[in-house]
């Protein structure tokens, strides 16, 4: 009984179309609803959606509370409401009330609440979904795909896998990789690679003072494939990263 009555309480104080677990709801609803009808639907679209049901959905629905309201209670004290100018009267009544709420309630709750509610929520979206989307990427990686050899091939992208590894563990918001013998031994099950080359990567990324020139340079060019792989993810967040991580190895 208290969560029906919550909602309705919050349905006539105009609560309910503020609140960001409402709205984090009717996003994924939106979103997924319109994705299945469109292998295109993008979270641009489902925005709209959003902004569109607070105009032409949250606010009539509110606002026919107040018509069906007043006009029981003009009916009660005057008894003439299906005259012309009881009508008429009630007609000015409520086109007052709305300008009202309108100026008071519905238009400032839009601009200062509701939209830049809508916006953090589709960025929180866009960001957890292009980390699950990197994740599952990874995932596809088959560790024997990259053979623990000594070789030149296998030895150029060890860095790589490093700094991916890395950069997606910065962007899950999860314990950061360290240079340790846990954090090798993590990378080792996800690609193969044997724990001492995974280590001195980490060094290199950890602590890129002590390198040497080659060494600068040889992580340079893995942040440099790393990008190429996150672009194709549209991985913004991770394409921050390695940018500011490029910095720290430019020539003195």
């Amino acid at each position: 009984m208290g969560k029906p009555i919550n909602r309705t309480i919050s349905f006539f104080t105009f609560d309910l179309p503020l609140n960001a677990a409402f709205n984090r709801l009717a996003l994924q609803q939106a979103h997924k609803q319109n994705s299945n009808h469109s292998q295109y639907w993008s979270i641009e679209g489902t925005k709209q959606v959003l902004k569109a049901a607070y105009w032409y959905e949250y606010v009539p629905r509110h606002f026919a509370v107040f018509i069906i309201g007043g006009s029981l209670l003009y009916w009660v004290i005057t008894q003439n409401l299906f005259t012309s100018v009881g009508f008429s009267v009630l007609s000015l009544f409520l086109a007052v009330l709305y300008m009202v709420l309108f100026l008071t309630i519905y238009r400032p709750f839009y601009s200062r609440i509701y939209l830049p509610q809508i916006n953090s929520l589709i960025d929180r979206w866009t960001k957890d979904d292009a980390d699950k989307k990197a994740v599952e990427e990874a995932k596809k990686v088959p560790p024997q795909s990259i053979e623990p050899t000594k070789s030149a091939r296998t030895q150029t992208k060890i860095p790589a896998l490093t700094v991916i590894h890395y950069v997606l563990f910065q962007t899950a918001g999860i314990k950061a990789l360290a240079c340790d013998d846990e954090s090798a031994k993590l990378i080792n099950k996800l690609t193969g690679v044997d724990t001492g080359s995974i280590k001195e990567n980490l060094r290199r990324i950890i602590r890129p003072s002590n390198l040497t020139v080659k060494e600068r340079a040889e992580m340079r060019k893995a942040i440099d494939l790393a990008a190429d792989y996150f672009n194709q993810l549209d991985h913004q967040p991770a394409l921050r990263i390695l940018e500011q991580m490029k910095q720290k190895y430019q020539r003195d």
